[in-house]
């Protein structure tokens, strides 16, 4: 009786153990721009999921990249085929018709820092006052020239001192940080606050002009 409670205790400190490890891995992440280029990051607090619309809305499946794919004029409206990369632990993602070579090796290497890279990237060229937040959905392994390419799935949000808050959801390098690919981009404006006008590049006009 004693055995079995012991192993059964055992197995729940496991469970918790794992749990624990994944949420925290899951958590919302800050990353904010200090003196001297020096990029910090720390857990999201409450306060700033608040201000950030964190956690608000439910997260859309992992089907939101391939409709995202499919959608795209380059796709011809194709449908991705998703497996488990056991190696690797990271989903697969392979679409009709791309141009896969057999036993390639990987263009790149997934590194523990990713998160780090990725910040320091994003927040080079902003103002200091800029605070980006970022929460990893997935691991995945794509296609690039026919290599197998690793990438994180993240989604991305990013407020400005004017108050506006922008958010996508992005494919990151696994080792670079640099972001390979965004969807599902959207534009909160703050209330009162005349939407400015955005040229076909993605930079805001003289009539409101503002530097990420």
């Amino acid at each position: 009786m004693k055995k079995g409670f012991l192993f059964f205790s055992f197995i729940a400190l496991i469970v918790a153990v794992v749990w624990f490890t994944r949420s925290q891995r899951e958590q919302w992440q800050t990353f904010v721009k200090k003196e001297n280029q020096i990029i910090k990051s720390y857990p999201t607090t409450q306060a700033e999921k608040k201000v950030a619309k964190i956690d608000t809305m439910k997260p859309k499946s992992h089907q939101d990249l391939a409709q995202n794919r499919a959608t795209s004029p380059d796709s011809a409206k194709r449908n991705p085929a998703s497996q488990k990369d056991n190696s690797s632990q990271r989903k697969l993602h392979k679409f009709p018709g791309q141009f896969i070579k057999e036993d390639a090796g990987p263009l790149n290497k997934p590194h523990k820092e990713w998160k780090k890279r990725f910040g320091s990237d994003l927040l080079r060229f902003m103002r200091p006052e800029t605070k980006v937040f970022l929460k990893k959905l997935e691991s995945l392994t794509i296609y690039k020239k026919g290599h197998p390419f690793y990438v994180e799935k993240v989604h991305v949000k990013l407020t400005t001192p004017e108050g506006r808050l922008f958010s996508y959801n992005a494919l990151v390098d696994s080792e670079t940080g640099k972001i390979v690919e965004t969807w599902n981009q959207t534009n909160h404006e703050p209330l009162g606050h005349q939407r400015p006008k955005i040229s076909p590049s993605g930079a805001i006009t003289k009539d409101d002009v503002i530097r990420f």
